[in-house]
């Protein structure tokens, strides 16, 4: 079926690797295999009463096909989209917050994956304990930020995986997609807080209105944690990633798997690219050691490491403040959490209200625990006939 929106992610729970996590008592007391029951989509094939059949196919295949399910169909109050994998991840999400609910009232043993879910659980959607927190969960990664004297220094923040954030540059290591026996980093650009370069450039009324308001949302962010002059470093931060979007690729261009694979040493990066610290990045994310990597975007690098040197360390601190607060923003009080939606989940994907904090607990501890969850999830609702 043809979606409303595109921004969709499937729920990993069907983690059908080597399971590394043996939850004897638990099994005991919550696996029963409930997977016999009735598949949630069927007949298998095209809905026929999705057709508009008022409307020609070679007038508009669009509405043809999918018209009368986008005439009827709403999208929740609390989703951005509606479609069959949304159904699928909705029953899912049903699917673990019983086994959440079930560990809650059960006697598990310590140190076990069985408390590790219950306990995250319990931890995220504890909203007084969130609030009494208040900062402190980020309060040294702040701290660390507003020290930063140098570029080396933003460079380290940026790459170190404690923070969880990043800037101008990413770096991961993952498959290498022409000799995927092996593994391999892969270092491409990034670091804006809009989906691409479109949203800063496109002459569009609605995108310009998305302008002005993460503008604002910048400000809103950094006055809430007290930021001195917050007005003035949220448009630093605005122009800084204007100024890095202009030298990002179109996403056309980035889907080219050829020339976004540049294979090259070390020397050769530092060379393309001389005016980013790559040694002190990399060793911070804990790559010191590695001789060779994939460049994705390799045209742009130069331009954007200029501007990496180019940029104030103050300016790389209202931005790396920014990003914190952002990346946090669900493990802060309300009033962080709250703006954080207004924008991303209000303005820039339509969805109208945020989803209560219990559904969103699932999502996390799924994320987080993926494969203890998953192994749970498969022992209780994946059956035998559909493994064999």
């Amino acid at each position: 079926m043809i979606r409303q929106c595109a921004r969709l992610t499937a729920m990993a729970v069907l983690c059908v690797s080597t399971p590394i996590f043996a939850e004897e008592a638990m099994q005991e007391e919550v696996v029963q295999n409930e997977a016999s029951e009735k598949p949630l989509i069927e007949p298998w094939g095209y809905p026929l009463d999705a057709l508009d059949r008022e409307t020609k196919p070679g007038d508009d295949f669009f509405r043809f096909a999918n018209g009368h399910w986008l005439d009827e169909t709403e999208i929740a109050s609390d989703r951005s989209s509606v479609g069959f994998a949304i159904t699928m991840r909705d029953r899912n999400e049903d699917r673990i917050a019983t086994i959440i609910a079930e560990l809650a009232a059960a006697n598990v043993k310590k140190n076990t994956d069985a408390q590790r879910i219950r306990d995250l659980y319990a931890s995220f959607i504890n909203d007084d304990q969130v609030e009494k927190m208040g900062l402190k969960p980020i309060a040294k990664d702040l701290a660390r930020i507003r020290s930063i004297s140098t570029h080396d220094e933003v460079a380290r923040a940026m790459a170190d995986p404690i923070l969880g954030l990043d800037g101008p540059f990413d770096a991961s290591v993952w498959i290498d997609s022409k000799n995927p026996k092996e593994y391999i980093t892969w270092v491409g650009h990034s670091g804006l807080g809009l989906p691409d370069k479109s949203y800063f450039e496109r002459e569009d009324e609605r995108l310009a209105g998305i302008r002005v308001a993460y503008r604002e949302h910048i400000e809103k962010m950094l006055s809430l944690i007290g930021e001195d002059n917050a007005g003035e470093k949220a448009q630093a931060v605005y122009d800084l990633e204007k100024s890095i979007a202009a030298l990002h690729w179109a996403r056309a261009d980035r889907r080219d798997a050829n020339r976004t694979y540049n294979l090259i040493d070390r020397a050769a990066l530092e060379e393309l690219a001389p005016g980013f610290p790559w040694s002190a990045y990399f060793q911070s994310a804990g790559l010191g050691a590695i001789e060779k990597m994939v460049v994705r975007e390799k045209e742009a690098f130069p331009a954007l490491a200029t501007l990496f040197a180019e940029t104030s360390v103050e300016d790389w601190r209202a931005y790396l403040t920014f990003r914190l607060l952002t990346t946090y923003a669900s493990f802060l009080p309300k009033a962080y959490d709250d703006q954080n939606f207004a924008f991303y989940g209000k303005t820039l994907s339509g969805q109208k209200q945020q989803r209560p904090r219990e559904k969103r607990g699932i999502d996390f501890v799924n994320g987080q625990l993926d494969q203890a969850v998953g192994k749970i999830y498969i022992d209780r609702f994946f059956a035998e006939e559909s493994k064999e």
